[in-house]
């Protein structure tokens, strides 16, 4: 694929003697460039426009001026509870490696979860359906082995 990167004036040949020194073209830089800001999932370098400039200058203005909170002295049932919840979590994520499923997304877990909820309502709604048909004069007095068989 091809990109098009448009340079002031002189900035290529400054560019091409750079890349001549490291011993590759820019081509081959550009490259560099694209893998290392794809791995990282940010750029290869420190960079922040205006906004995110005066949003971090705010945060940080907010944070030396915040009036500090109390910090909550935890009882030993809060932290015989703090232990419990931190021994199940732990519990959870081994069984998770053990079942195989611990890489799974929110998304694919929350289709599974979906896909139970519904076999769960259509075997209430059999259920139903099931137990209204039993509740028939017409079969009333056939054996429910046999109202079974033909999946009445």
């Amino acid at each position: 694929m091809d990109i098009t990167i448009y340079l002031e004036d002189g900035q290529r040949e400054e560019f091409d003697k750079l890349c001549e020194e490291f011993g590759i073209n820019a081509s081959q830089a550009a490259n560099i460039f694209v893998n290392r800001a794809i791995a990282a999932k940010t750029l290869p370098f420190g960079y922040e426009d205006e906004d995110v400039r005066w949003k971090r200058g705010r945060f940080e203005y907010d944070k030396k001026t915040a009036v500090p909170r109390k910090k909550r002295i935890l009882t030993e049932e809060d932290k015989v509870i703090i232990a419990e919840a931190k021994a199940a979590v732990k519990s959870m994520q081994e069984q998770s490696v053990l079942n195989g499923n611990s890489e799974m997304t929110l998304d694919e877990i929350n289709d599974i979860i979906a896909d139970c909820r519904r076999e769960m309502r259509e075997k209430e709604a059999l259920a139903k359906t099931k137990s209204h048909l039993h509740e028939q004069p017409i079969l009333q007095g056939i054996p429910s082995a046999i109202l079974e068989e033909v999946g009445a």
